[in-house]
């Protein structure tokens, strides 16, 4: 009985003059390798030939239903669409493993003089594609031995380290974790992407859109980045995660002219949920400029930063799909899968099971919900380095890949100065290049570098040197610098600079946050945000948690727009200028921390909901002059002290016209409290649920009231 074949090579044979392509060439020189390996393999022109087989098509067919790889050789898209490649690898193969025929199956491409980018999704998303000018045939070769079970990689043998593809290369490695990555795979969404799939192509309503949310390492931006991938396919137009602020008027200037079916994901979407208002209203109001469908993914953490935002109006509302993605934990076996894959990626070879086991009982420890998957793969690096596991905690882990990462720093430092002297300060300016584009998200290179070098007195040659060497941490991309990725490494990569900063130059690190909170207020408060949801713990037992929970609103601010702070879990104390003058709706939302807040008498207009569930505000303080002259508070709007538990009394201000319905609902604490003259009218519900309220004091003509 004949041996099975393994692998199918597919490949365009001639040119339209009968000629043989360079694909055959190369086919032939991979048929030659995997056959010397022992590797029963097809390669139509030996194989058909050998047999004298005058049945063709099914001495093909057979070979594809037989073969656990295919190997895809193409130098042009049309070599890859001719009728009898395309039938191979697209109508044969990938619908064996569409269909759980081939589960297991790997379907791998190898390029020369096209760029990974061309080929259609399928080819590019799941299994790696090697350039053949890049990577040797022996690379090519290695990774189908692992795929086919001859040749795996366990922790401990003699030949580990020759196994790992430099794994000592710090550049690469400061790549390899991002959601753009062809290192990293996408398991375990199938039905998300089902979602996304009838989400664009299902509803006839022109304009749409829907939001993904989940924890910061959970896999948002992967899965929106990878369904672009799919659309482009389908012939959309697409802009993969972005920033609406950056991109909105691109979008506008792109989308009249494209003519075809538009999406869009926007990620970090809260701070910029202005922008994405007035995009999605031109949307709707040019529908004769926009023809063709267009269709908008929000990411963010925290949907309700979405959907319970009164940023958006309800003719907005209507235009959302009605529901959304909550990203929901991987399956054990898709995370198995996921760290198979990152192994076999980065090695070209297959983890043993006793291995995978060990990886995922140490991310049980570290995530023991398993909500994000980015500790799977950072558990895997270390694991590929003969880290300890057994006694890791989340900690262990956020150190571990952080502490590589200003290692990598310290080394540029050194080899940039010749003077021992410099090497500290070269090496605080580039903690600075980091932490600042990572905090800001997304600043231009000649920005960066003015700023850092008028902190540190570095020059901006030396600075502009370093900041090349660190391209793969901070994404220089013409001209910008996007900070490290992903967040959870990003983040807690900044806790310890600012650990270092404030034992070596706490002036440094004052002037860091000033310079954020002076310039970049809407990126520092955005990032406080984030850092707080994922550190908050090991933020407030740091020596230098002040610049966190201590708030001072920048003097130019006239006022807090909606929901500027919401949700933070950190801020503790806001300090407020006397030239603000409107706290709008939800500004501080769900502020658990926040414990005390001055209001000056410049203010009129406390929202609705401004501090609604600020859970331990115990302080509101107003500036007054007595007697309501000075321009000052004249409403307080609907719920806006709602849910305050801890608030125990509140000084009105005289100049006070308006307190909104529920204003004050369920403040279990608060027991005094003066209603000054100028209120008219004041609603029953008002101070509902208030259980420890004794006195009201109307200031007006009625006098002492006791409850």
């Amino acid at each position: 009985m004949e041996d099975r074949y393994r692998v199918f090579i597919s490949f365009k044979n001639t040119d339209l003059n009968g000629k043989p392509t360079e694909d055959s060439k190369i086919a032939e020189e991979l048929y030659d390798k995997l056959i010397e390996e022992g590797i029963n393999t097809f390669f139509s022109n030996q194989e058909l030939n050998k047999k004298g087989d005058l049945n063709w098509d099914g001495a093909i067919d057979k070979a594809l239903k037989q073969a656990d790889i295919l190997l895809l050789v193409t130098t042009s898209v049309e070599h890859l669409n001719s009728p009898q490649v395309r039938r191979e690898w697209y109508e044969g193969f990938l619908s064996e493993i569409r269909s759980v025929n081939k589960p297991d199956s790997e379907l791998l491409t190898v390029v020369k003089g096209l760029a990974i980018s061309e080929l259609p999704y399928h080819l590019n998303s799941r299994w790696p594609v090697y350039d053949y000018d890049v990577y040797p045939i022996e690379t090519i070769v290695n990774h189908i031995k692992a795929a086919l079970g001859l040749n795996r990689i366990e922790k401990g043998s003699t030949n580990y380290e020759e196994n790992i593809i430099n794994p000592y290369d710090k550049i690469e490695r400061s790549k390899r974790l991002k959601y753009t990555s062809d290192f990293t795979s996408l398991r375990g969404r199938d039905s998300e992407i089902q979602f996304l799939k009838e989400f664009c192509m299902g509803d006839s309503n022109p304009v749409r859109w829907t939001y993904i949310s989940g924890e910061g390492g959970s896999g948002k931006s992967k899965l929106a980045y990878e369904f672009c991938q799919i659309m482009v396919d389908e012939g959309w137009h697409v802009y993969r995660p972005c920033h609406a602020e950056t991109f909105k008027d691109k979008i506008l200037e792109d989308i009249s002219q494209k003519g075809k079916n538009l999406l869009i994901c926007f990620d970090y979407v809260k701070f910029e949920l202005l922008s994405i208002r007035d995009l999605i209203r031109k949307f709707i109001d040019n529908p004769g400029r926009f023809s063709h469908k267009i269709r908008i993914i929000l990411v963010e953490r925290n949907k309700d930063d979405i959907i319970d935002s009164s940023i958006f109006n309800e003719e907005i509302r209507r235009r959302y799909y009605g529901s959304g993605i909550d990203l929901q934990p991987l399956s054990v076996e898709s995370l198995s899968d996921l760290i198979s894959d990152y192994v076999r990626n980065l090695s070209n070879k297959m983890i043993d099971e006793k291995s995978c086991k060990e990886i995922m009982n140490t991310l049980r420890v570290v995530d023991s919900q398993l909500t994000r998957p980015i500790y799977a793969l950072i558990i895997t690096e270390a694991w590929m380095d003969n880290k300890p596991l057994s006694d890791w905690s989340t900690l262990d882990a956020n150190d571990y890949v952080s502490e590589r990462e200003l290692d990598r720093l310290r080394e540029i430092a050194t080899n940039s100065t010749n003077q021992t002297t410099q090497i500290s300060q070269y090496l605080e300016a580039l903690q600075l290049l980091v932490t600042f584009s990572t905090f800001i998200g997304e600043i231009s290179s000649e920005e960066l570098l003015q700023l850092v070098s008028s902190l540190t007195e570095v020059a901006e040659n030396d600075l502009m040197k370093m900041l090349e060497e660190t391209e793969g941490i901070n994404g220089l991309d013409e001209g910008f610098s996007y900070g490290l990725k992903p967040d959870l490494i990003g983040e807690y990569f900044c806790i310890r600079v600012f650990d270092q900063l404030h034992k070596s130059n706490r002036e440094l690190l004052n002037r860091f946050f000033s310079e954020m909170g002076e310039k970049y207020f809407p990126s520092l408060v955005s990032y406080m945000y984030n850092i707080g949801k994922d550190y908050g713990e090991r933020i407030l037992a740091s020596p230098w948690k002040k610049y966190f929970t201590d708030i001072t609103l920048p003097e130019s601010y006239t006022y807090i727009s909606n929901n500027l702070f919401s949700r933070n879990n950190i801020i503790k104390r806001v300090k407020i200028h006397d030239r603000l003058i409107y706290i709008n709706k939800g500004a501080f939302r769900g502020c658990s921390s926040l414990e005390e807040i001055n209001i000056p008498n410049s203010l009129e207009l406390i929202d609705s909901y401004a501090f609604y569930e600020c859970s331990s505000l115990k302080s509101v303080t107003f500036d007054d002059d007595g007697k309501g002259w000075v321009p000052s508070i004249i409403e307080i709007g609907e719920r806006a002290f709602s849910e305050c538990t801890s608030l125990e009394s509140f000084n009105l201000p005289s100049s006070l016209r308006t307190i909104g319905n529920e204003a004050f609902y369920n403040c279990k604490s608060l027991k005094k409290i003066s209603i000054p003259h100028k209120i008219k009218t004041l609603n029953p519900s008002t101070f509902k649920n208030c259980e420890s309220l004794q006195q009201l004091q109307f200031l007006g003509k009625r006098g002492d009231i006791e409850i």
